[in-house]
């Protein structure tokens, strides 16, 4: 019944753990285990569910470590491309908190209502807390830094309403996470003027990083997909194209996740007709545990180094010189290539 050469028998047990490996997976996928963002959950401490990284971060700045925070979407994961699992759907059934922007399309599939006595928190209440939103745009609720606050604070007066006995702790972590928004301004603004790209213009390739450029001051000239999936017509590139050469303007941002998608090809094109360069941002964490204002600080730092880079080409008239301004772009340039280069790996591995 077993083969006897001692091939046969090393083929036969190779085939047996084969299947030992195929059936113990199988089963763990149909548990959803290993495969679950929400893995670990803590049973001791209050649980908030966010919808995305960067709500998280905003969160973890309020409630420190008295709740386990979690986000649904990973981070390298684009929100426009995640589908909530059975074990998301659960989780945020049992969640103390939900908390989301409010235009994620993945809603929809999620539970409308929670367990008893459930806070959460959306679109609607964001709008009453003065947030500022532009053109309806959703980035406006963790892109724009100033809303970050309005955000913050909102989470915070209503967990005190839920959690009386860590208002106090919770007023001191908000004053704290407004401390260093206001640093993160002062920040960009000094890397802003040391580059000296203040008055650098960009163009869009799509509406996701109009907070960023308008908290930042950086002018924008166009944006190429003007909606949510609407694709430029051959006149609409034409024309920006244009204005680019018109106005010498070298730089096109797109979202880093959208880099294979149609955003992204566009912008290639684009870019390729007109010599200039594609700069690719992060919308959302490179890493879970990112704090909200190092995830804004990173992609700004990729922006203004590239823009420099740009500037430096368009203005020199010879051999550049190593000046301050010039180190500062190498440095920028040479630590966004590590980064870059580390999450690559390690997302391979």
């Amino acid at each position: 019944m077993f083969p006897k050469t001692r091939r046969g028998v090393s083929g036969y047990m190779n085939k047996i753990f084969h299947l030992f490996l195929a059936l113990t997976f199988s089963f763990l996928f149909c548990l959803n285990l290993p495969f679950s963002p929400v893995q670990g959950i803590s049973q001791h401490k209050p649980l908030i569910v966010t919808t995305i990284p960067p709500l998280k971060a905003i969160t973890k700045e309020i409630v420190d470590d008295h709740f386990q925070v979690i986000a649904l979407v990973s981070a390298e994961t684009d929100p426009h491309q995640y589908s909530p699992k059975p074990s998301d759907i659960e989780i945020v059934r049992k969640a103390d908190v939900f908390i989301s922007v409010g235009k994620e399309e993945f809603l929809g599939q999620l539970p409308k209502e929670g367990k008893p006595g459930q806070v959460r928190l959306s679109w609607k209440d964001w709008i009453k807390s003065g947030v500022y939103i532009k053109n309806e745009n959703p980035h406006y609720i963790w892109l724009y830094p100033k809303n970050a606050e309005k955000i913050a604070e909102k989470i915070k007066d209503t967990l005190s309403e839920k959690y009386p006995n860590l208002t106090k702790e919770m007023e001191i972590n908000f004053e704290k996470f407004v401390s260093k928004l206001n640093q993160l301004k002062i920040q960009i603004k000094e890397l802003i003027e040391k580059a000296n790209v203040g008055k650098e213009q960009v163009v869009l390739a799509a509406p996701h990083f109009e907070p960023l450029m308008e908290f930042m001051g950086i002018k924008v000239l166009d944006i190429v997909m003007k909606g949510e999936g609407k694709t430029p017509s051959v006149n609409d590139i034409a024309s920006i194209e244009k204005e680019m050469l018109k106005k010498n303007v070298k730089s096109i941002i797109a979202l880093y996740t959208m880099k294979e998608g149609i955003e992204g090809k566009i912008s290639q094109k684009i870019a390729k007709d007109v010599n200039a360069t594609v700069i690719y941002l992060y919308g959302l964490p490179i890493n879970q545990n990112d704090s909200y204002t190092d995830f804004i600080l990173y992609d700004a730092s990729i922006l203004i180094g590239n823009l420099q880079q740009g500037h430096c080409v368009k203005t020199s008239q010879g051999p550049p010189e190593y000046t301050t301004t010039l180190l500062i772009t190498i440095v920028f340039l040479v630590v966004s290539l590590l980064i870059e280069t580390f999450v690559l790996l390690k997302f391979r591995t």
